[in-house]
């Protein structure tokens, strides 16, 4: 996708954010910072990818959900968030 390609992604899943059926997912413990990116990548080169994210996490226990946005002939998207357990 092209960089320019991404202000329509976010509006995209932003639209769709207020239906989002979220499912619960499994439970992650964090000591430090996790790297997210694109599933099409091997794990190894984690580190040397320019397109990913560091996500702004507190040490401690999260579950992670997952939705489907899948707007009307357009492509679907998996989104995932990450909900602090106290």
């Amino acid at each position: 996708m092209l960089r320019g390609e991404w202000k329509g992604v976010a509006e995209i899943i932003l639209a769709g954010l207020p239906t989002a059926e979220w499912d619960e997912g499994p439970v992650m413990s964090t000591t430090g910072d996790l790297v997210m990116f694109d599933a099409t990548y091997f794990g190894t080169e984690a580190g040397t990818l320019t397109e990913r994210i560091v996500p702004d996490l507190r040490a401690g226990r999260y579950r992670v959900d997952s939705a489907s946005i899948e707007p009307d002939r357009l492509p679907s998207f998996r989104i995932h968030r990450f909900v602090e357990l106290t």
